[in-house]
């Protein structure tokens, strides 16, 4: 690193870590809000307005989350030419999965969105919906190509793995605890049909292997680290306080899997490490 660029450098790293800071605080304040006015009626009883922050606390946040990861992340990756058009193939992916689903059932089942995420791209998919796959697809590649570099076909496994992990909690909060999006045909699962998390593996494999194609191999610092476990983190939390146990615990319990896979993968030596990277705050 030159004397020029180094102060640019140690900049661009310190505003990422500030801006994983407020993805983490936001998320605190979401939680602990819903801990307020759910978990504890009780306590939440002396707000005036409890019935309005329970009908608009949870769609604030649920939108927000995902504005704000969105922010943070392209904050992490830096320079845009590196990984936008990942990007836009990853969200045009999430929108055609979606829409696909929505009109016939495939590859998820049978459901609808509601109008709780916001205005919906040609009157089907809520514009913020492809963002949110954006979000957990390339914290989960990353993580996947650190584990194997130069193994495709188990990174695209182990990235999709890191993907389903989110869905596993996001999924009851969003499409049962909240009709953000109605099942037609419930399943076993708080009422969601086992195929969606097929259909959501299936999905997150395509969404690796384009990630394969149209991004340079990235690496899995700490920060993008933290900031996957910050989009776990809102669905968990308000899992658990929803009395969603086993939500919760599934997707820490998959994504802390993926996690020492992925480790275990990278100290055996057997999968080389790769040389480029995106060059953002997320590879210092």
């Amino acid at each position: 690193m030159s004397p020029l660029t180094e102060p640019r450098t140690k900049a661009r790293s310190e505003r990422a870590r500030l801006a994983i800071v407020a993805l983490y605080a936001f998320t605190a304040i979401g939680l602990a809000g819903y801990a307020v006015v759910v978990a504890a009626p009780r306590l939440g009883a002396w707000l005036p307005d409890l019935p309005l922050l329970l009908d608009y606390g949870p769609i604030i946040f649920a939108r927000g989350q995902i504005l704000v990861s969105i922010c943070v992340l392209a904050l992490l990756l830096g320079e845009w030419r590196g990984w936008f058009g990942g990007c836009i193939a990853v969200v045009v992916l999430g929108f055609g999965a979606e829409f696909v689903g929505v009109h016939t059932g495939l590859p998820f089942g049978r459901y609808h969105f509601t109008d709780l995420l916001g205005p919906k791209i040609l009157a089907t998919v809520p514009v913020v919906m492809p963002l949110a796959w954006w979000n957990i697809a390339f914290p989960a590649y990353a993580i996947a190509t650190r584990a194997f570099p130069r193994a495709a076909l188990q990174r695209y496994l182990l990235g999709s793995w890191m993907m389903l992990a989110w869905d596993l909690s996001i999924d009851p909060c969003l499409g049962h605890l909240y009709p953000f999006w109605v099942w037609q045909t419930p399943g076993v699962y708080y009422g969601i049909p086992v195929s969606n998390f097929i259909g959501w593996y299936a999905v997150g494999v395509l969404a690796m292997a384009i990630l394969d194609r149209t991004t340079p191999p990235p690496v899995a610092s700490r920060l993008l680290i933290a900031y996957y476990g910050a989009n776990l983190a809102m669905p968990m939390g308000f899992a658990a306080l929803s009395g969603m146990w086993l939500a919760a615990v599934f997707t820490a319990a998959a994504a802390i899997l993926g996690l020492v896979l992925a480790e275990r993968a990278e100290s055996s030596g057997q999968f080389p490490a790769v040389s480029r990277s995106l060059g953002g705050a997320a590879s210092a």
